[in-house]
């Protein structure tokens, strides 16, 4: 998880979370994973918390709330049903992982996968 926070912080320029934790609860894990060394402490200051309102009209991850482009965003999330369709192009899938384990293969291929895509919009705008 470190080497993909820190990945995501020298590349990109916000973080945002979309989680059904509140603010304060994200919070409160995101300062239990820095005080064990799991995330660096930085990034207790530059991510950014959007509301997920839950719901019949709340129930997807829209990257449109995240006060950027959906062009200029990208969401790594697991579960496919919680990405708007005219944003699928955007997702870059990861596995659900309910246990912890020692070596986590899906975000090391999650930043390879970023990288692609960011890379093919610069092309692209080229």
């Amino acid at each position: 998880l470190r080497e993909f926070i820190v990945y995501c912080m020298d590349n990109f320029d916000m973080i945002f979370i979309y989680t059904l934790l509140s603010a304060g609860e994200a919070r409160e894990v995101f300062a239990s994973l820095s005080s064990q060394g799991h995330i660096p402490a930085s990034f207790m200051d530059s991510y950014d918390y959007v509301e997920w309102q839950r719901g019949a009209k709340g129930s997807i991850k829209d990257m449109r709330k995240c006060r950027f482009p959906v062009a200029q965003n990208a969401i790594v999330d697991d579960m496919q049903e919680m990405i708007p369709e005219d944003q699928q192009h955007r997702w870059i899938r990861v596995s659900d992982y309910s246990e912890p384990h020692q070596y986590d293969r899906e975000l090391p291929r999650a930043a390879r996968n970023l990288s692609e895509l960011f890379r093919r919009d610069s092309i692209t705008e080229q």
